[in-house]
């Protein structure tokens, strides 16, 4: 996440879908993955880490790492950190949403890897959702999914099952994964009755579009 893009277009879609989500999500809390350019103004101010929070209807404090700039080589850091138990920074039942500059990849600083995802999914009922950066047909976002999904099995050690679905616009996705179907189940019942009419081209989950109805 960068400063520049607080309060974008992509912004409006998540405090949307957040709105949407919030009698499903459990405890969220939100991992800004923050990063800078040249030219950013690096000071985020306490107006700004609220204005962040309001996206998603939560308190300030549940976003983490504010203080710590994310970077390729200061990745395990980063999420060790975040996962430690003491003194515990990421409560053990909270959910959350992960919000990197483009989203699940494979290492670049604008990315989460399919480790790391297995990393926040130790709860086996916590979602993890992951903004995704996504110019790209439906046949090709849907497939990407999928691929991100064995991915993250293979991180797991093929010792549990991850079940998955997304949203989109035409520009962004967002991923949702768990170890916890029912709880996904929910979450996707959730955007498919927002979506309405629209849902066969919003929502998907895996290879296979949602059938038009």
């Amino acid at each position: 996440m960068k400063k520049k893009y607080l309060l974008d277009a992509n912004d409006a879609f998540k405090k949307m879908v957040f709105g949407w989500l919030n009698m499903g999500l459990r405890n969220l809390h939100v991992i800004p993955m923050i990063t800078y350019e040249v030219t950013d103004e690096r000071v985020w101010a306490p107006a700004d880490w609220r204005l962040y929070a309001q996206l998603f209807g939560i308190q300030p404090c549940c976003v983490l790492a504010k203080e710590s700039q994310f970077t390729n080589g200061g990745r395990h850091d980063y999420f060790a950190m975040l996962l430690q138990e003491n003194p515990r920074i990421l409560p053990a039942t909270a959910d959350i949403f992960v919000d990197p500059d483009t989203g699940l990849g494979d290492g670049r600083e604008t990315h989460i890897n399919a480790a790391e995802v297995a990393a926040l999914l130790r709860d086996r009922d916590r979602v993890v959702i992951i903004y995704q950066h996504a110019n790209r047909n439906q046949k090709q976002i849907a497939n990407d999914l999928q691929r991100r999904r064995g991915n993250i099995n293979a991180a797991l050690g093929g010792q549990a099952h991850t079940f998955t679905f997304g949203i989109r616009t035409t520009s962004i996705c967002l991923y949702f994964f768990s170890l916890n179907e029912s709880r996904l189940k929910k979450l996707k019942e959730i955007c498919q009755q927002q979506f309405g009419s629209m849902k066969s081209t919003r929502v998907f989950d895996g290879v296979k579009l949602l059938d038009k109805r």
